[in-house]
């Protein structure tokens, strides 16, 4: 994989989530976002796991930094409003 997809990261993040294999995703969104800081798939990637691990006040703040850069996402808002 091309070291600076940003995108790329971010849907291996996704399929390892979809896979229960947290550190992993971790790591990826981690990178994602190292290389684009304002990558919301990434934040809100961060998110969903930080949820999946109950782990409510974490997801928030991962979820709001991602409605920060895109604030109009459904999906976004939903989640935060979940966790809220």
């Amino acid at each position: 994989m091309d070291n600076s997809c940003v995108y790329g990261y971010t849907l291996l993040g996704h399929e390892y989530v979809a896979i229960e294999e947290l550190d992993r995703a971790l790591k990826c969104f981690r990178t994602a976002i190292r290389i684009n800081s304002r990558h919301y798939n990434a934040w809100y990637g961060l998110g969903m796991i930080y949820y999946k691990q109950e782990r409510y006040q974490r997801a928030e703040n991962y979820y709001k930094k991602a409605l920060s850069i895109h604030p109009n996402n459904s999906i976004l808002l939903c989640h935060l409003g979940v966790v809220s």
